[in-house]
């Protein structure tokens, strides 16, 4: 963790930042194709079908999830992006990572 403002802490933000853009950008890109090629679904979160809304959140967040994870690897924050999605995968599948009590 870099003190706020220096400038090591403004090149690792940039780095986070392009990571997240180049994530997100590379997940649609990989996963509109696939819909309608192989599942034969068109359109969009907003206009619809509901399937195609349903076949896309299934499809994008584990392709997210991956990619998030080589990309950032490759420029180098694994652990930052690691706990990212670990963080994401347990708000969406809370009973996967509970906490485990003690006796």
């Amino acid at each position: 963790v870099y003190a706020r403002y220096t400038r090591e802490w403004w090149v690792d933000t940039a780095i986070k930042f392009t990571v997240f853009g180049i994530t997100g950008s590379a997940a649609m890109f990989l996963v509109r194709p696939l819909l309608g090629t192989y599942l034969g679904l068109h359109g969009s979160m907003v206009d619809g079908p509901w399937s195609y809304r349903v076949a896309s959140l299934l499809l994008v967040t584990p392709t997210y999830s991956l990619i998030l994870l080589v990309v950032g690897t490759l420029c180098g924050k694994h652990h930052f992006f690691r706990a990212t999605v670990r963080r994401m995968w347990a708000r969406l599948l809370p009973f996967l990572f509970k906490k485990k009590s003690l006796p």
